[in-house]
């Protein structure tokens, strides 16, 4: 779910943008000629810049989940662009990186295992929350 709503938010512009590029079979062809390079590169800027300032993509935060590494820190951007691709080989297996989740116990994928990463479900809490003010009181 949370896969098709952010392939649904990154794959609307190129879709919905281009008309003129739809209109026969060689317009497909052309559409994905053009965008697919250009495609790769929104993808791993999106994933990048969403898990690594929020710790998910849009999809995720709708469902409350985040992406953390497997010792609950945050993932660094070089990971995220790994994870990209990790995620790619999930899908280039026919989605069976994906359909392993299910059997796991951690319900970790092929890209989580590759990465050092997990998808966890809840905010972060805070290793040093703020303390309240002790206000000393009149005699």
């Amino acid at each position: 779910v949370v896969f098709l709503l952010d392939v649904f938010v990154v794959g609307f512009y190129f879709v919905g943008g281009t008309p003129e590029l739809m209109t026969d079979c060689a317009g497909w062809v052309r559409l994905v000629t053009l965008s697919s390079p250009a495609n790769v590169l929104i993808a791993i800027a999106y994933s990048a810049y969403f898990i690594a300032k929020y710790e998910a993509t849009p999809g995720k935060r709708l469902l409350g989940l985040r992406v953390v590494r497997a010792d609950g820190g945050r993932v660094s951007t070089g990971r995220v662009i790994g994870r990209y691709f990790a995620e790619q080989l999930s899908i280039l297996t026919f989605f069976a990186g994906y359909v392993m989740a299910a059997f796991d116990d951690e319900k970790r994928g092929l890209h989580d295992y590759l990465c050092d990463t997990r998808v966890v479900k809840g905010a972060r809490e805070e290793a040093n929350p703020p303390r309240a003010e002790v206000v000393a009181s009149e005699p």
